[in-house]
């Protein structure tokens, strides 16, 4: 995965949370990425640069990715 600059140095100042990061596997770190990306807006997508080091707090896989036993809102199994 081609991690952008300003992520890496997210990560980089935060060591726990770029183990975490390189314990993901390929999709999720690629998916993690991609919500960095997307963002439209530059405060958006700072907020989400400032967020990454939250990795240290988070099971290893990215925020948004929820297994249907963890939903809250009736949807899933």
């Amino acid at each position: 995965v081609i991690v952008p600059p300003d992520l890496l140095d997210a990560l980089k100042g935060r060591p726990t949370a770029e183990v975490r990061f390189n314990k993901l596997s390929y999709t999720h770190q690629r998916e993690y990425v991609r919500w960095v990306e997307e963002a439209k807006r530059e405060q958006t997508r700072s907020q989400r640069r400032r967020n990454a080091p939250a990795l240290e707090a988070r099971p290893a896989r990215p925020h948004h990715v929820i297994d249907d036993a963890e939903r809250t809102d009736g949807e899933g199994a």
